[in-house]
């Protein structure tokens, strides 16, 4: 799943300049952020150290990170879509959304 959103957020960033995303290119500026999102969910739910979470610190991780990405898609395509005649934006939020609600 987070493969595939970082797929997502990545094909979003061709809409963007060249270098756009602090000054590197967008898929290690993703991959990047991804793996300090990890650094920072992994640590949050080990509030006393590492290694103190116990076996549900990975799975609480990636579903936080999987949110992360899923907010930073819809963030993006706010901004690249809010006064577009190409993509009716409320309707795709609406299925977007909804999407992983009815897998």
């Amino acid at each position: 799943m987070i493969d595939f959103l970082q797929f997502v957020w990545l094909r979003l960033a061709e809409f963007y300049p060249r270098k756009h995303f602090d000054a590197t290119n967008a898929r290690d500026y993703i991959e990047s952020y991804t793996i300090n999102r990890f650094a920072f969910h992994w640590a949050k739910h080990e509030p006393g150290g590492s290694g103190t979470g116990g076996t549900i610190v990975g799975v609480l991780t990636g579903g936080d990170v999987i949110q992360d990405l899923e907010n930073i898609i819809e963030d993006t395509m706010r901004s690249l879509f809010f006064d577009s005649q190409l993509l009716e934006l409320d309707d795709w939020l609406q299925r977007w959304q909804g999407a992983g609600r009815d897998a």
